[in-house]
Formats: C-alpha cells, sequence, structure tokens
C-alpha cells in the first residue's frame, strides 16, 4: 500500500539521520587515521630526536633545559644524573655575552668542564613552545675535543716535516765546508809532532770537526724516508763519550758533571744519533743548571729495555711547557740562543728507534729526562713520512 505522507516524512527522517550517522562514522574513522599518523610521526620525530649523533636539546630562552636527547644527557652530564630542569649554563661555559640564548647562532666553541675538559662546538635555532612565540630554542653540540687534538697533531707533523726539509737544507749546505776543514785538521795533525805542545790542541780541533761532520751526517740521515742504518751499538760507552767531551766545559762553569753507566749494554741503534741524543740532553741540562749545581747521566737496563736518564739541578721546566717542550721552536731559553729544535730532533730519533721519551720533574727543584729503547732496535716509520 502507498505510504502516507506522514509515513513517507518519518521514513525521510530515518534516512537522513542514516546519512548523518554514515558521514559521522566516516569522518571519525578519518579523524582516527589523522590521530594515528599524528602518533607515528611524534614517534619518528622522538627515535630521530633520540638516535641524533649530535647532543640535542630544547631549552627556553633562559636556557632552562626542557628535554634532552640521550646524547646530550651522555656528553653533558653522563652517569652524574639527568641535566632536565638545569641551566644550559651550568653545564657548559656560554659566552660572556648571553645573558639569553640568541635566537640564532651557530659554530660558537664552549668549553665543556668536567674530570677531563672538552671542548665543543655549539649551534642554537628558534622554536615555538606556545603558538606564535618564539620563546623556545634548539641547542645543538658536538664534541670536537678529539677533532681539535688531531689537527693540533697534524700542525705538528707539518711542522716536523718542514723542519726536515730546513734540516737537509743546511746540512746539504753546511757538509761541503764541514768536511773540509775535518781533512785539513786531520792533515794539520799528521804534521805536528807529537812532542808539540800544540799537537793536543790540533787532535781536539780534529775531533770536534769531525763531531760536527757526523751531526751534518745525521740531520740529512733524520730527512731521508728511507730510514737509517742500524748496528749494534754500546748505550754505556756513548753515555761515557758523551759525558768525557763535557765534562771540561761543566768543570769551567762550576757544575758537577756526574756519570752511571755500567761496563756495557748493547742495543741495535744507529750509533751517530745515539750520540745525538744523549749530546743533546746533556747540553740541555748543562744550559739549564748554575754554577754549584749538578748533572748527572745514568744508564742501565729495566726488563729488556736500555734507560738512559739525564739529570739536573737547574729550575725545571714550567709544567705550561712540560707538554710542549718537545715541540719545535718551543724553548724555555728564548733570547738566550735556544732555538727550540734540540729536544724536537731528539724525540724524532728516539721515537723512530721505537722508543719513548718524556720530562719528569726532579724533587726539590731540576728535571729529568728520561728515555727508554728497546734492545732489539724495533723500527718505526719515520716520523716525518
Amino acid at each position: 500500500m502507498p505510504l502516507t505522507h506522514a509515513e513517507r516524512r518519518l521514513v525521510g527522517a530515518l534516512l537522513a539521520q542514516a546519512a548523518l550517522a554514515l558521514e559521522n562514522s566516516l569522518l571519525l574513522a578519518d579523524l582516527y587515521r589523522q590521530v594515528e599518523q599524528h602518533r607515528l610521526l611524534e614517534e619518528y620525530l622522538e627515535r630521530v630526536f633520540e638516535s641524533a649523533a649530535a647532543a640535542l636539546l630544547i631549552c627556553d630562552a633562559s636556557g632552562l633545559v626542557l628535554r634532552a636527547n640521550q646524547r646530550a644527557q651522555a656528553l653533558l652530564a653522563g652517569e652524574a644524573g639527568s641535566i632536565h630542569g638545569r641551566r644550559l649554563g651550568e653545564l657548559v661555559v656560554l659566552p660572556e655575552s648571553w645573558p639569553l640564548l640568541p635566537e640564532r647562532a651557530a659554530g660558537v666553541q664552549v668549553r665543556i668542564p668536567g674530570e677531563r675538559e672538552r671542548v665543543g662546538v655549539l649551534s642554537v635555532s628558534t622554536v615555538e613552545l606556545q603558538p606564535g612565540q618564539r620563546d623556545g630554542r634548539v641547542v645543538a653540540m658536538e664534541d670536537i675535543t678529539q677533532q681539535l687534538a688531531l689537527e693540533h697533531k697534524l700542525a705538528q707533523q707539518e711542522r716536523m716535516a718542514a723542519l726536515g726539509r730546513l734540516a737537509a737544507g743546511l746540512a746539504h749546505e753546511v757538509n761541503t765546508p764541514v768536511t773540509g776543514i775535518a781533512s785539513y785538521a786531520q792533515l794539520l795533525r799528521e804534521l805536528t809532532p807529537a812532542h808539540d805542545p800544540r799537537a793536543s790542541l790540533v787532535e781536539k780541533i780534529e775531533e770536534q770537526a769531525f763531531r760536527v761532520a757526523r751531526i751534518v751526517t745525521n740531520l740529512l740521515e733524520l730527512a731521508r724516508p728511507a730510514g737509517f742504518e742500524r748496528a749494534l751499538v754500546d748505550l754505556a760507552a756513548v753515555a761515557r763519550e758523551e759525558w768525557l767531551s763535557v765534562r771540561s766545559e761543566a768543570k769551567r762553569a762550576g757544575i758537577q758533571c756526574l756519570c752511571r753507566v755500567p761496563d756495557t749494554l748493547p742495543l741495535r741503534a744507529n750509533r751517530v744519533q745515539l750520540e745525538l741524543v744523549v749530546h743533546n740532553l746533556l747540553r740541555n741540562a748543562l744550559q739549564a743548571t748554575p754554577p754549584g749545581g749538578q748533572v748527572e747521566v745514568e744508564v742501565w737496563e729495566e726488563n729488556g729495555t736500555a734507560v738512559l736518564e739525564v739529570r739536573d739541578t737547574g729550575p725545571g721546566i714550567p709544567e705550561e711547557l712540560r707538554s710542549a717542550v718537545f715541540e719545535p721552536f718551543v724553548t724555555t731559553r728564548a733570547g738566550q740562543g735556544g732555538t727550540g729544535l734540540g729536544l724536537a730532533i731528539t724525540q724524532d730519533i728516539v721515537r723512530a728507534h721505537g722508543g719513548r721519551i718524556e720530562v719528569r720533574p726532579r724533587e726539590p727543584h731540576g728535571t729529568v729526562m728520561h728515555v727508554e729503547l728497546p734492545r732489539e732496535g724495533e723500527q718505526h716509520a719515520h716520523p716525518h713520512h
């Protein structure tokens, strides 16, 4: 039977309600879908934030830390506790011109205090914590301590390479006249009768001339990438001979010079270079020791390693120079004839022999130069090459 007017209105109303319910259901499904997408996006951003290689912090304009990723926690606090709620200025040494964090900054170098002070590079950008307000900051930070150390090491190696080239050039230019002087001194000694009172002086001239020739040869060897020849060398004899060569100079300066070496201590090394090591250390010790002081050279064996120590009773090396004393052109005798090359060359020779050298304070005052050399002559790559 046909529907009445009232029944048609009722059916129409029911269909309208059904259509509205269907539309609401579709809208709700779309809303659920958008909420899920938003949740997934938040999780993704959270994973990116937490897994970032750089230390990331979200702060307010005053530097109060609101969020920090794991890298920031490890870099700035370690196991000491959470950095949430702390001021960024408490965690790193910020520039004094920053009462508030700037809206933008990039590549600002800061110090990170701690048991071992580190250096970081910091960048700042703006984020809205409240809609429409530029009241938040995103701070990204990286630890560049190791990078700076590598750059310093590279610069030092470049300086040492330049020193090698300089030494090679000087040695090449000096070699010819020095060889001539040594040859003429040898000829003069042969022409001087043994009973002539000048014979001992001529002999010393010849000895020192050939010594200079050996040092020049040594500088040339240092500049060669192929290394140097080695043979069985008696370190005790080398130390004794170098001590004898400076003993008269020490006596004239009023310095007591002592030598404590065994009868023999052989090792595989380059004799000319070992002579230069002992000579440089003794020369530095004598120059640092005032009249009435004492210089000692001692050699011994320890666990298959040859040990050489040269001690003085001078004023000692300032602590701020102790870590840099082996760098080229660093000297405690600036303006007094010191070039800062002796210890740099000495360290180069010791390392090339597979050994190590370090400076130690001597109580109550003075310096100890401690050298360890493998007796089997372990060869390392030349530091310059």
